[in-house]
Order: C-alpha cells, then sequence, then structure tokens
C-alpha cells in the first residue's frame, strides 16, 4: 500500500526539518525544498507529492511565485499554506492554497488540517478505492 507523500518548502530549516520528523513519525513519505526554486526543481524532476505543504515567504522563489510557476506548467498540486501573513486567507486565496495555517500553529491542529485535506479530496487516496 502507498503512503501519502508530503513536499515541505519552508526556508527557515528548523521548522521545515521538525516539521519532516513529525510527518516521517506519522508515517508519510516527505521530501524537503529549503525554497521555491528547490521545490520547483524537485517536482520538474519528478516528486510527486500529494500535498505541498508551503511557506509563503521564502527568500529567492517565494510561495507565490512558486505557484505561479506550477499553474504555468500545468501541474496543480494541492497546497496548504503556511504563513506569518497577516491575512493569511488573502495569502492562500492568492497561490490557490486548499488550506491555510497562520504561524505560530498547534502541531495537532497542523496534523489535522493536512489528514482532511488528504482525505476529503485535495489529493487521491494513496490506494485504490474499491
Amino acid at each position: 500500500m502507498r503512503r501519502y507523500s508530503l513536499l515541505i518548502i519552508d526556508d527557515d530549516l528548523i521548522l521545515m526539518e521538525q516539521l519532516a520528523e513529525l510527518f516521517r513519525m506519522e508515517g508519510y513519505v516527505v521530501a524537503t525544498a529549503t525554497d521555491g526554486l528547490d521545490a520547483l526543481r524537485l517536482l520538474t524532476a519528478g516528486e510527486q507529492p500529494d500535498l505541498l505543504l508551503m511557506d509563503m515567504h521564502m527568500e529567492g522563489l517565494g510561495g507565490e511565485e512558486l505557484a505561479t510557476e506550477l499553474h504555468g506548467l500545468g501541474r496543480p498540486f494541492p497546497i496548504l499554506l503556511i504563513t506569518a501573513d497577516p491575512d493569511p486567507a488573502a495569502c492562500a486565496a492568492r497561490v490557490g492554497a486548499q488550506g491555510y495555517l497562520a504561524k505560530p500553529f498547534d502541531l495537532p491542529v497542523l496534523l489535522a488540517q493536512v489528514e482532511q485535506l488528504l482525505w476529503e479530496g485535495a489529493a487521491p487516496p494513496p490506494y485504490p478505492v474499491l
């Protein structure tokens, strides 16, 4: 049985690694990228995550620019946006995210958001539905 996969994109290396470890402990397959350019390289090289867990404001290629690039490639990926922006809903709308969390956030809330997005159809189930 295939497990759900995540691509965590954040320029805060400590937070990114902590989130990666948390999700690995929960049974997810996790890849990481330190900015949008890193993520774009992984995605165009064939990485196919079920969900992008993405920071909005990053050095280099940020979340908004990454979303624009992905839409231009015709490869929409479900996005859960994590941002410290004062208006996270507006940020999520700009990038076409299926969900968002404002920083700081509680880990149980993050886990619940990810599970909800994956199980409610933002991403295909990890196994065939009979």
